[in-house]
């Protein structure tokens, strides 16, 4: 199957990820009991294919590069959630999709990928899609950060948090190719999965999980891990191809979904951010022709 297929359904994983978390607010999930069950999950969901292909489980690499991903995916679970409390929800958002400018910037250096005037405009493109759909969440109605210096060094933290949990994927296909797909996913879910209990567990006011906090969180977990094998098997793209593509389409599901299920409204910068994805979603499919017609 072609990388380009792989990358559109990982975005359409993703986008139902989102409509989760949606969810899990809807039904008012505690943050930390909803990441063990969606992490825990997502690990179980990767093991499923793991007879099916070759694991180097005695290489410390992929247990190295897998083990520190997974200790940013908790991290990064963490702050969101902790920006999210402190300061407006549509910045923490943008600066976590703002993540993928890391692995894209970093591509070039450490993978000898490269970047044509196609891929400034594509960037351009995907950032002014996520400042419409940020300012369509802030219209909602949102407070201020009250506390200004903790929101800015937490939604700071989810950029690199993300951008390094991307980079990951990227590093370990360039390392394994498309072997180790499922354990490196395995491992990633499982050590943010037991940081995850271990948070919730020494907490004073520690209760397990609740039915609805298993069911959303696992309905999260297998679309998360489901997307991020997609993810993985669609690297031999570039990065600038394959994460505008994932994440845009995330984006655009995940608003849609949203808007048709949860009976959100269609406004102005709504519009905007879903006319803007979808010219990225072109661009990045089309991006070869579109480099050879700019020459």
């Amino acid at each position: 199957m072609s990388p380009l297929i792989f990358a559109i359904l990982a975005g359409i994983c993703w986008a139902l990820m989102g409509l989760c978390y949606k969810l899990a607010d809807h039904r008012r999930c505690r943050p930390i009991p909803f990441a063990v069950s969606f992490l825990l999950v997502a690990a179980a969901a990767a093991a499923f294919l793991l007879p099916g292909e070759k694991t180097t489980w005695n290489a410390p690499t992929l247990w190295l590069i897998a083990g520190a991903v997974g200790l940013v995916t908790f991290a990064d679970i963490a702050l969101l959630t902790r920006a999210n409390a402190l300061g407006p929800a549509s910045i923490a958002w943008t600066m976590l999709n703002l993540g993928l400018l890391v692995p894209t910037l970093l591509a070039p250096v450490f993978f000898h990928e490269s970047l044509h005037l196609v891929d400034g405009m594509l960037l351009a493109l995907f950032l002014l899609m996520l400042v419409s759909f940020a300012r369509s969440m802030a219209t909602a109605g949102e407070t201020r950060a009250e506390h200004a210096l903790a929101f800015g060094l937490c939604v700071v933290g989810v950029f690199i948090l993300e951008g390094l949990y991307l980079l990951g994927g990227k590093v370990k296909f360039h390392l394994y190719g498309d072997a180790n797909s499922a354990g490196y996913t395995v491992i990633t879910y499982l050590v943010g999965a037991v940081l995850a209990w271990g948070a919730h567990r020494f907490n004073r006011n520690y209760s397990p999980p609740s039915g609805t906090e298993w069911l959303v969180g696992a309905l999260a977990g297998i679309t998360s891990s489901a997307g991020s094998l997609l993810l993985l098997a669609a690297m031999k793209l570039p990065a600038i191809v394959v994460y505008p593509i994932t994440m845009g389409i995330a984006l655009l599901g995940g608003v849609t979904l949203t808007m048709v299920i949860f009976k959100e409204r269609l406004n102005i910068y709504k519009t905007v951010g879903l006319v803007l994805g979808v010219i990225v979603l072109l661009m990045a499919t089309l991006r070869d022709p579109l480099i050879a017609w700019f020459k």
